[in-house]
């Protein structure tokens, strides 16, 4: 009876059993922190979780996962930006060299433009001149001296009766004077018309006119292209800037090589020219020289003797070369002569 009474004297001293206790404890316990021990570890996760974003080792594998694409990506943006720069540094280089060769084919044109109206005006006046007075402006006196003397000596020789003989002029057919077409003393075919003194000396000079301290042999012109230009008597770098040049040979010897820049106001539309389409010069005399494409050939710019030298007699007349649009090779208009008309 005494033990009871100290139970239920513990008991009422502590309200319940020890047991009890110890759960009222534990429950004490879960109700401070909201809930048991585990739940309050996982709440302490869950909070370093909301905290972080994610878990601490979700964290750190998304770390490792975005490390090398990061490093990548920094190689990747440094190369991009080198290429970049390279591509910007090239385009304006291509801008820059377009538009220079447009600043330079329109200062060429105007400037072979001018000419070409001064030495048109020229031309005419040669015409106009050879007509009236029998010589054209610019044509060699040498000429007209050296067809008189023939004219005295031939007149002498048939007076004597020694035509015919050796050293003595031919008279049978033709009086032979070098002189200047259409003058008394140019040579009159038994056709009763006078031979142009270019036929009579194909290894003649060609006559020049002179416009701007520059000689010029006379005009080329592609009706195909709707385009003239006038022809510089000899070549440099720096007259082809101004107009095409001769290259060497003349129209009378039926090897004329014409050189030009590509520029579109000069002759680089002539790249445009086919077999059959048409070509004239005008030489200053005002006597004109039909010519047809026959044939286009790509060389080398080294190879000047292909350029220059024929094949054959028949092989071309008129070659005009410029360079091709890359600017590698030359290419060759070669032209061949289907008429003449006499100024």
């Amino acid at each position: 009876m005494g033990k009871d009474c100290d139970d239920k004297t513990i008991e009422s001293r502590y309200g319940r059993g020890h047991e009890a206790s110890l759960m009222e404890d534990s429950k004490a316990t879960e109700s401070r922190y909201g809930r048991g021990h585990e739940a309050s570890l996982m709440e302490d996760s869950k909070a370093t979780e909301s905290r972080y974003g994610r878990s601490h080792e979700a964290s750190l594998m998304e770390d490792l996962r975005r490390r090398p694409k990061t490093e990548g990506r920094g190689n990747g943006r440094s190369g991009g930006t080198i290429f970049i720069w390279i591509g910007a540094a090239c385009l304006f280089a291509a801008i820059f060299l377009t538009a220079y060769n447009r600043m330079e084919d329109a200062r060429a044109g105007s400037r072979a433009d001018e000419v070409l109206t001064v030495l048109e005006d020229r031309i005419r006046e040669n015409v106009e001149n050879k007509k009236n007075t029998g010589k054209a402006a610019g044509e060699n006196d040498q000429w007209t001296d050296l067809g008189e003397k023939n004219l005295t000596d031939g007149v002498e020789s048939v007076e004597n009766g020694t035509s015919g003989g050796e050293g003595s002029p031919d008279t049978s057919d033709t009086v032979p004077l070098p002189g200047p077409s259409g003058s008394q003393n140019a040579r009159v075919g038994s056709d009763g018309h006078s031979v142009p003194d270019y036929e009579l000396f194909p290894d003649m000079e060609m006559p020049t006119e002179e416009i701007n301290g520059v000689r010029y042999i006379g005009e080329i012109y592609c009706p195909k292209i709707k385009r003239g230009s006038p022809i510089i008597y000899s070549w440099s770098m720096d007259l082809l800037k101004i107009a095409p040049c001769r290259y060497s040979g003349t129209v009378y010897g039926h090897d004329l090589v014409i050189a030009s820049h590509n520029y579109t106001r000069h002759l680089g539309r002539m790249l445009r020219l086919r077999a059959g389409d048409d070509v004239y010069f005008t030489d200053v005399q005002g006597n004109v020289f039909h010519y047809r494409v026959i044939d286009r050939e790509e060389l080398p710019p080294s190879d000047v003797r292909s350029m220059v030298v024929k094949q054959d007699e028949a092989d071309w007349d008129l070659t005009v070369f410029t360079c091709t649009m890359s600017g590698q090779t030359r290419m060759a208009i070669r032209c061949e002569l289907v008429g003449t008309d006499p100024a």
